[in-house]
Parts: structure tokens; C-alpha cells; sequence
């Protein structure tokens, strides 16, 4: 009864948690975004005993298989049963982050909140209602974190070793794992005693942990069996370092500016509550308003001229967010998520938002400096763990971040450090409260206000990702299950035709064809289209319409089938093309 009451806080915000599941209805037959490249090669393991790895995904994925495929193993291969294993995984996630704030901060209520944050922020919420290898990759880098903390806070050497070992966990899902490698490594060093043997272990730890990374690929190539990645992306970071173009610096300061205001915008009601109490305890930290009003407008003419030289307003790299909703949405004659149905905030009120995320994020980074500069004086024992906190999350967050802002940083990728900026804040926090510089309930009040337009985002908009799908694909089943008609006669969008095709088709090229606009994936004859806007040459088939929460009301899907005409002058070009070659 004791530990019941004790973990309270915990239970509601899990029982929040699961009540947004069934808002949100995860059930359904059909992969998300690209899932279907991991469940993929969990189906063929299933039915044929071997690993064939996809040319899509770049992950290694390896730990995450096993746990996939350990649940289809009881339950029987489904989209369902393994979107339910990663969310079982969320929920693991959940306990551990909450574990670990209890033990930076003895304030419940803010422990209470840095859990709401990552919980309900609305890629985290998104992504565990997925296969993808986002969530178990946090989670495990979460566990590392913990067990690498109770060694430092306890001296006590199995909490090193099982971090170590989740560590190898989480590298075996994502390369990019060595960032914990050297966070590992060098919080280790820092927080033990100067002795040989402990630069020993921190330099064995690190070589270690990466040297998985060329092992696992040697593997791969020589014997085979494993999920391996191609390297692509890891080529394309290799030369944006060595060879910059024009072009590569433009994109690299695009997802720059775009991941700081994305990151603003999630953790503002945070900051820029807390800053303003701050300043009135601690004016001398900032003596004038002059620099911060110098800043924000700096902030806001980056925001115009990125806006102005990349077309984009949205302050979002990658394609799971978009105006208004979670997606992506990727169909045959549509840009990715541009829905002509669905209405949209448009450029002017996400114009505020990105300036609001600049707001939170210049007040996230001056609560970093305030904390620094008052830190570095003080030894005490009691702020060490903050120190450890703020060290490791900024370690494990740079080295984690650098090469997605080479290459790739799609938001989805650079969330997984959402929760060490969390965790960051909170050590701040409690280290101000502790010069009597707290939060008071009205300070709350304000901090869940301003969250609460987030929170009802991520649920809304996953519920209509997912209702979407799930009308998406009834239209599919129509045709593949109640018309017989073979999926190579049907193009149902990138998930469809990858999830049926990719096996002979692993070169990605976007269609010339304007009719048919934002076309990718392999498609064998698109006799059949299935998507959110009529095609010309086409005539309707059959409409489905699925229902939006946010921007409420029930939006179509069409069936469409080719025009005959169109069908005998295929026929007759691809006669005269196979006279013209004999």
C-alpha cells in the first residue's frame, strides 16, 4: 500500500497515457510511414526461418527484431501485435524517465511534469503507435543513462555493467548509439575517483562499445543473417563533412534552425515560465533587456529568411509533422501531407509559433548559462548529480544530434534527445530551488495552460493519423480481398507498394509524370489508384471517408480506376514500342 501511494503520480500519468491509447485506437492492419520495412523482415522470418535485410532502412535494428519478433511468436505475425510491442516499450520508457527524476529533484509536482512533457509530446506520442526504431532506441539509451547514474550516486558496479550491456542493446537498433558510448565513457571518468584503473575502464568502454559497429558489419557482409544497413546516409555524412557544397551548408543551417525551434516549441511553457521568475530573483544574470530584445529580433528575421529561402514555414525538419496534423501522408498525386481537403492554420499563425519556439529556445539556453555560471563555483556533493545530469545530456545530446544535422534531421530522428533536454531543465530547477528560487502552484497552472494546446495535439492528430490509415486501407482491402484485383495493378501509396514490391525494386526515383506527382515507390501498373485527390484519366470508383478530430470533419478517399481510352492507347504504345524494337 506504502508503494502505491508513493508511486501515485506515476500510476496517473500511465493511466493517462493508456486512456490517450484508446483515444487514439492503435489497432489496424496496415504499416506506418516506413514500419514496413522492419516488419517486413520480421514476416519473412516467420514464414521462411531467414533474415533478409530491406534496402530501405539504414538501422542495424538487430534488438528490436528480437523483440518483435519474441511477440509475434506468441501472438502470430501482425501489424497490430507489433505496434502493441512498442508501445509496451513506451510504457517501460515512461517508468524508467519517471525513476530517474525522482532522483534528480525531491519535488513531485515537477517530476509529475517533466514526465506530461515527454508523455504528451506529440512525435513521442506518434512514434510509439509505430514499429519504427525511434522509441526502443530512447528508451534503452534512458536505461543506460539510469544504471550509469545509481553507479555514480551508490559507487556500486552492477549498475555499470547493465548499463553497459543496454548499451550494446541500443547500438545493436541504431548506429548512432556510440553517442552513448562517449557519454558513458566520459561521465564515468569525470564522476570517479582519478585511479589508473578508472581510465582504463572509461577507455575500454568507449573503444569497445564502437568497435560494435564494425563488427556487426563485418558480420553482415562475410556470413549474413543480420539486419544490416547499406550506409548510404553514412556515405552522404562523410561527404558533407569533407566536400561541403553551397547547397549542403544551406540544408545543414536549415535543420539547425528548424531543430532548436521545434525543440522550443515543446519544451516553452517550461522555459519561459521558469525564466521569468528567475529574473526577478536573480536580476544580475541579466543587468538590461537590451541583449534579449537584440536576440528575439534576430530570431525573428532568421525565421523570415529560412522561411523565404527554403518555401517552408513549418518549423519542423522531415515530414511527421505537418499544418494541421501528424503524418506523413505519401499518395500518388499530392506533395507529402498537402491534403487539398483538409483546411490548414497557414503560414501567419505558424510564423508566431516558430517565433514562440525561438522564445523557448533562447530561455531553455539562458537557464543552461544561468546554472553554469553559478554551478562552476560550487562543489558541493549535494549538486553533483545535477552536474552529472546536465554533463551527460549535453555530451549524449551533441554527438547524438551532429550527424542528423548533417544529414537528415528529420524530427522523429533528433526527438529521441527530448528527454535529456527534460531532464536537463529539471536539474536546473532543483538547483535554483534550492536558493529558494521555486516553483509556486500559480507557476504550474500557467506551465499546464500553455502545454495543453500540445497535448491535445498529439492526441488528436495521432488519432487522425491512424484513422486515415485505417480508411486507407479498408479501400485497399476492397480491391485486393472483395475484387480479387492482384496489388500489381494497384498503386495505394508508398506503404502499400513497398510493403508488396520492395523486394524488386530498391532504387527510388521521383515520377516526371505531374498527374501523378509525389510517386516514388515501385508501381507494376497503376490500373488502380488509391489516394486523397482525383487523378486525371481516371474515373472514381468508390469514395471512403475517414474522420479528423483536429480540423473536425470526414474527408475523402477515392478509389479510382484508369479510363479505357487510356487503356487501349497504353496498349497500342506498348505494341508499337515492342514492333519498333524487333
Amino acid at each position: 500500500m506504502t508503494y502505491i501511494k508513493k508511486n501515485k503520480d506515476l500510476y496517473v500519468i500511465l493511466s493517462l497515457f493508456l486512456l490517450a491509447e484508446l483515444l487514439i485506437n492503435p489497432i489496424g492492419e496496415f504499416p506506418l510511414n516506413d514500419d514496413w520495412a522492419y516488419a517486413k523482415i520480421i514476416k519473412i522470418i516467420m514464414l521462411k526461418g531467414v533474415v533478409e535485410p530491406s534496402e530501405w532502412s539504414e538501422a542495424f535494428f538487430l534488438t528490436q527484431m528480437f523483440w518483435g519478433l519474441a511477440f509475434c511468436k506468441i501472438f502470430g505475425f501482425s501489424f497490430t501485435v507489433l505496434r502493441f510491442s512498442e508501445i509496451i516499450v513506451a510504457f517501460i520508457g515512461v517508468i524508467v524517465f519517471n525513476r530517474i527524476l525522482n532522483r534528480i529533484t525531491q519535488s513531485s509536482t515537477l517530476v509529475f511534469l517533466g514526465t506530461l512533457l515527454l508523455v504528451f509530446n506529440p512525435v513521442f506520442l506518434q512514434q510509439s503507435n509505430t514499429f519504427q526504431t525511434d522509441i526502443p532506441f530512447m528508451v534503452l539509451s534512458l536505461i543506460c543513462f539510469y544504471c550509469l547514474f545509481r553507479y555514480v550516486q551508490d559507487q556500486v558496479w552492477r549498475y555499470y555493467l547493465i548499463g553497459l550491456t543496454f548499451a550494446v542493446f541500443a547500438i545493436l537498433i541504431r548506429q548512432t548509439g556510440i553517442a552513448i558510448a562517449f557519454a558513458y565513457g566520459i561521465c564515468f571518468l569525470l564522476f570517479s575517483s582519478k585511479h589508473v584503473i578508472h581510465y582504463f575502464t572509461a577507455f575500454i568502454t568507449i573503444f569497445l562499445l564502437i568497435l560494435i559497429i564494425p563488427i556487426y558489419q563485418y558480420v553482415s557482409n562475410v556470413f549474413g543473417g543480420l539486419p544490416a544497413s547499406d550506409g548510404i546516409l553514412a556515405s552522404l555524412f562523410f561527404k558533407s563533412i569533407v566536400f561541403p557544397t553551397f547547397k549542403d551548408i544551406i540544408r545543414i543551417g536549415y535543420y539547425i534552425i528548424n531543430t532548436a525551434l521545434s525543440f522550443g516549441i515543446f519544451v516553452f511553457p517550461l522555459t519561459l515560465v521558469y525564466v521569468v521568475e528567475l529574473r526577478k530573483h536573480c536580476t544580475s544574470l541579466i543587468k538590461n533587456l537590451q541583449f534579449p530584445a537584440i536576440l528575439m529580433t534576430v530570431s525573428f528575421l532568421i525565421i523570415i529568411i529560412k522561411i523565404y529561402l527554403s518555401g517552408k514555414y513549418l518549423p519542423f525538419s522531415g515530414n511527421i509533422i505537418y499544418d494541421m496534423g501528424l503524418g506523413p501522408i505519401v499518395m500518388t498525386g499530392i506533395d507529402q501531407n498537402i491534403v487539398p481537403a483538409v483546411p490548414k492554420l497557414g503560414m501567419g499563425i505558424w510564423l508566431i509559433i516558430s517565433f514562440i519556439g525561438a522564445l523557448g529556445f533562447i530561455a531553455m539556453v539562458y537557464l543552461v548559462f544561468s546554472s553554469v555560471k553559478i554551478l562552476k563555483y560550487e562543489n558541493d556533493i549535494e549538486n553533483q548529480m545535477i552536474k552529472f545530469t546536465g554533463i551527460y545530456a549535453f555530451i549524449f545530446s551533441i554527438l547524438y544530434l551532429f550527424p542528423f544535422l548533417i544529414v537528415n534531421a528529420n524530427i522523429r530522428y533528433t526527438n529521441v534527445i527530448l528527454p535529456y533536454i527534460i531532464l536537463l531543465l529539471v536539474g536546473i530547477i532543483e538547483f535554483f530551488s534550492k536558493k529558494n528560487i521555486k516553483l509556486r502552484k500559480v507557476h504550474y497552472r500557467n506551465i499546464y495552460l500553455l502545454f495543453t494546446p500540445l497535448i491535445l495535439f498529439g492526441i488528436l492528430a495521432t488519432h487522425d493519423y491512424l484513422s486515415f490509415q485505417r480508411a486507407r486501407w479498408n479501400a485497399l482491402n476492397y480491391l485486393t480481398q472483395k475484387e480479387k484485383i492482384p496489388a500489381e495493378k494497384i498503386d495505394g501509396g508508398f506503404e502499400f507498394n513497398e510493403w508488396h514490391f520492395s523486394h524488386i525494386y530498391d532504387v527510388w526515383e521521383m515520377t516526371t509524370d505531374i498527374d501523378k506527382k509525389g510517386r516514388f515507390w515501385p508501381v507494376v501498373d497503376d490500373e488502380y489508384i488509391v489516394t486523397v485527390t482525383q487523378i486525371n484519366g481516371y474515373d472514381v470508383l468508390k469514395k471512403y471517408k475517414y474522420t479528423r478530430w483536429l480540423m473536425y470533419g470526414k474527408y475523402p478517399i477515392f478509389i479510382q480506376k484508369r479510363k479505357e481510352a487510356l487503356k487501349i492507347i497504353e496498349k497500342l504504345d506498348n505494341r508499337n514500342n515492342v514492333e519498333d524494337h524487333i
